[in-house]
């Protein structure tokens, strides 16, 4: 097995989510109930990363019929579509993820989105013939400089004090860099669009611990930057567009 800080990545995205339900909690943002509906959400993502795991060490994820599926094209969005039907069918859920995100320091999101720099591995291994190079460069590189924009908007915070409107432009950004991901993975891929051959194709993406990347950690980012963008949108037109973002409770300072 190779390594990979992917998995580590994944347990960083749920501590970070877990902080911040505990966080809002305490302020009061939060009920119990709220809080508990978080965590079924965050159990639910881990039960898709021991599934997806499964898959790949038993090589499901490596035959020619699941090749024909274009898997390329929707296995990444697993963990969108189990986010966003959670939040359509659980009215706790969807007010716990709102009243979370709105209370939370931006800057905590930053941090978040920091840890994107980690995308450099796959960079350098791209250029080892380690990872389709055709993958690597198109989304690694631009991912990797969004973390690095990102980091040092978390650590020049309280001296840009970035308004919603900057926020909402960076969330976009993160989303951006990361759209046609499941395009790239594809073409990959054999099967009808085969049209990055050259070894190491995408197949070498779905092998577990790498699999965790495309299938849950990529989609898991693109969805949070969503989540915060739409928040951020929500709560400006609630408040009729204020030009800076409260500090909530001074957190992160």
């Amino acid at each position: 097995m190779k390594f990979s800080s992917v998995p580590l990545l994944f347990a960083v995205i749920v501590a970070f989510w877990l902080w911040a339900a505990r966080s809002s909690l305490r302020r009061g943002e939060l009920t119990a109930g709220h809080e508990r509906s978080i965590h079924v959400w965050l159990g639910l993502l881990a039960a898709w990363a021991v599934m997806t795991t499964l898959l790949a060490t038993s090589g499901a994820y490596r035959t020619a019929s699941f090749y024909s599926l274009l898997p390329g094209l929707w296995v990444p969005l697993a963990p969108v579509a189990l986010s966003l039907v959670l939040l359509w069918l659980w009215p706790d859920f969807r007010s716990a993820l709102w009243a979370l995100t709105a209370s939370t320091n931006p800057r905590a999101f930053l941090w978040l989105h920091a840890t994107r720099i980690a995308a450099i591995g796959g960079v350098i291994k791209g250029t080892q013939g380690l990872l389709p190079a055709s993958f690597a460069f198109p989304i690694g590189i631009p991912d990797l400089i969004f973390g690095l924009i990102s980091l040092v908007m978390a650590l020049a915070y309280h001296r840009l004090r970035p308004g919603r409107a900057v926020l909402i432009a960076w969330n976009l950004a993160g989303m951006g860099v990361l759209m046609l991901a499941p395009v790239f993975m594809q073409l990959g891929l054999p099967g009808r669009f085969y049209t990055f051959t050259a070894q190491p194709d995408a197949t070498a993406l779905f092998e577990f611990p790498m699999v965790l990347a495309p299938t849950l950690v990529v989609t898991l980012l693109f969805f949070t930057n969503g989540w915060h963008a739409f928040t951020l949108w929500r709560t400006s037109i609630r408040a009729g567009v204020q030009h800076r973002v409260p500090d909530p409770a001074g957190e992160l300072s």
